[in-house]
């Protein structure tokens, strides 16, 4: 694949969706589906519980223990679907990337054989890759939290808040900074392990290879095809959310002419509208992951192509043919249609 200016590499991606779409719509449309659902039932019972802690404010301590604890399980049940969505969207995607990369080959593999490669040779790699990547950041955020504490103390000791807000702002700032930096320069290193079967590390250093050469371009590309991801999720879920709680806005509005809005009243409200949202809620996130399984992999697998184009070609060396396939994938029957 020959280096591709940014409207090629958009076309590319709007094309691929023609070949890829039926595994899009096969595997996310299974998977995202109870992901989803157990997503909206644990922010159903977080603002359950919400509501809860809100009435039992002022009671005896017992009761209100027992909200925290019943708070505590929600939260364990928001990680748990949390993690569960995180995981179908690693597995769909790689699907998705292995698929991409065999249509830009012009073969046209089996869903059965790009499942099992992925299950076989790639899943638990990928899943020990994005815990690592996770923990590189969490390392740069771990100091600042640290300093920024003991700031604050120092701030307090001296009686000057005002400083400690400004380092704290610096402090946050600067890892920001640096979050961004490592996550634009790790963003194909997902792609690098689907598609070339590399190891942890070879991926996250042949993503920072190729990402080093154009990391301001890299970056504008992941805010735009995010900004058009988010845009139009948004068109799906927005309406889903505004109608769900357009009756309690129409409350607090009528309270608040009245004059008889208290900021209890107007919390409890908001709680009890997101509270019975679960399924709304759980239907916007499967379609928004749904939306993305259909543009994100495409996009990602070319730019990572594309990359590797421009830094063999700043190296001044050529790039192994398309057709070399790595040992463990599958090899499809060449065709030009979709998923079998």
């Amino acid at each position: 694949m020959t280096a591709a200016s940014l409207s090629d590499l958009l076309d590319a991606t709007f094309q691929m969706i023609g070949r890829t779409w039926k595994t899009a719509l096969i595997l996310g449309g299974v998977l995202f589906a109870p992901a989803a659902w157990m997503t909206g039932l644990s922010y159903s019972r977080l603002f359950h519980s919400y509501l809860r802690l809100l009435s039992s404010a002022g009671r005896a301590s017992s009761d209100m223990m027992q909200v925290l604890l019943s708070l505590a399980g929600t939260y364990a049940w928001l990680i748990a679907g949390s993690s569960l969505i995180g995981l179908v969207t690693l597995f769909v995607r790689a699907c998705l990337i292995l698929h991409t990369w065999h249509a830009v080959n012009g073969r046209s593999p089996r869903l059965g054989e790009i499942v099992l490669t992925v299950l076989r040779t790639r899943i638990l790699r990928l899943i020990a890759q994005r815990l690592l990547v996770l923990a590189i950041i969490a390392a740069v955020w771990f100091p600042v939290v640290v300093l920024a504490g003991a700031a604050a103390g120092i701030a307090a000791a001296v009686g000057s808040i005002a400083a400690a807000v400004i380092v704290a702002s610096m402090l946050t700032a600067g890892a920001c900074a640096v979050s961004v930096w490592l996550a634009v320069r790790f963003s194909v290193a997902r792609e690098a392990m689907v598609v070339d079967a590399r190891g942890i590390d070879d991926s996250l250093e042949e993503s920072t290879r190729v990402v080093s050469h154009s990391w301001w371009r890299v970056f504008g590309l992941l805010l735009l095809i995010m900004l058009i991801v988010s845009f139009a999720a948004s068109l799906v879920s927005a309406p889903i959310v505004l109608f769900s709680l357009l009756p309690a806005y129409v409350r607090l509005y009528q309270a608040l002419l009245s004059g008889t809005l208290r900021s209890s009243a107007w919390l409890a409200t908001l709680f009890q509208a997101f509270a019975g949202m679960g399924w709304k809620l759980g239907l916007g996130t499967y379609l928004s992951c749904l939306l993305s399984a259909f543009v994100l992999p495409g996009f990602m697998t070319l730019l990572f192509l594309d990359l590797k184009a421009r830094a063999s070609r700043s190296a001044g060396t050529e790039l192994p043919a398309l057709s070399d396939t790595p040992t463990d994938v599958p090899q499809g029957p060449d065709s030009s249609g979709g998923t079998t």
